[in-house]
């Protein structure tokens, strides 16, 4: 039980270091706006402009702190994290899923959009605060720092926490979990919780942490550009083509993708085996 709660007591350390540090950097704008005057819808729109260069600013300053926690531990956070060599063939399958999990994201978006239309307003001013931002800082938050920080937070100290106490499926399904809960929106909580989960089954497959980053890279990435590009305006304007074009991706490449990843899988001789060292210890008394 103590062990539970220390891990526990692990995630909520991590996530108020994250958040704390994102509300420090918004703080000293929030304060200036308010003092000369600016207030409501003003207000916001500067205060969700920040938002892009918080990110950066709280994604940094996290992974410093947290290096600094597991050396204060005397644990290497790298290692703890995965960070082993990836094959090519791997590098390969985790970019085809990444890119075609953006449409499968779409499919996601579309059927929740008519399920809860008030949230998906709000999650489209999210998505257009965030266009407004300039790209290059987009990119630097959204498709850098955003995955670094993220994957080593839930596929390297959290699912490592877990997994030491649980079946490491289990754990890579409770932290996808996490994950899309981490992400405070239905929509983006939703298609985080799922990409978290397969994010978690690369790990496994690949004994490596880049295979998720690189999933996570790409899915960023592809899904900036599109928000960027005349294409991704033509796709928000057209209502048939992209339905059909994210059902042919998603039915198609996105689990060719998942099925390639684990066909690289290597799995451990003994690998569900677990003994308990005295009842071993016993047996090998009994056959000696």
């Amino acid at each position: 039980m103590k062990s539970y709660l220390r891990m526990i007591g692990l995630f909520i350390l991590l996530v108020v270091v994250h958040q704390g540090l994102a509300f420090l950097y918004l703080l000293p704008f929030a304060t200036f706006y308010q003092l000369i005057g600016i207030q409501g819808d003003e207000y916001m729109q500067l205060i969700y402009a920040q938002g892009v260069n918080a990110t950066i600013f709280s994604g940094f300053g996290s992974l410093i702190i947290f290096a600094l926690i597991f050396k204060n531990r005397k644990e290497n956070l790298k290692k703890r994290s995965r960070f082993n060599p990836i094959t090519p063939k791997q590098i390969g399958w985790s970019t085809l899923i990444g890119f075609s999990f953006v449409f499968f994201s779409m499919l996601i978006v579309q059927m929740l959009s008519k399920m809860f239309p008030i949230q998906y307003a709000n999650y489209l001013e999210l998505m257009d605060q965030l266009v407004g931002a300039p790209l290059l800082a987009v990119i630097l938050a959204v498709v850098i720092v955003a995955p670094l920080f993220e994957e080593i937070m839930f596929r390297g100290i959290v699912y490592d926490s877990l997994q030491k106490r649980m079946n490491m499926y289990v754990a890579a399904v409770i932290a996808g979990l996490l994950f899309g809960l981490y992400h405070m929106n239905i929509f983006q909580g939703t298609f985080a919780s799922l990409i978290g989960i397969v994010m978690g089954l690369s790990l496994i497959w690949t004994k490596s942490i880049w295979a998720p980053m690189i999933i996570h890279f790409v899915n960023n990435l592809v899904s900036v550009l599109l928000s960027f590009s005349i294409f991704g305006s033509w796709l928000d304007l057209e209502k048939t083509v992209p339905v059909i074009l994210a059902l042919t991706i998603s039915l198609t490449m996105l689990p060719f993708g998942i099925y390639k990843l684990y066909r690289t899988y290597e799995k451990p001789i003994l690998e569900d085996l677990t003994i308990d060292e005295p009842i071993l210890e016993q047996e090998l008394d009994a056959i000696v």
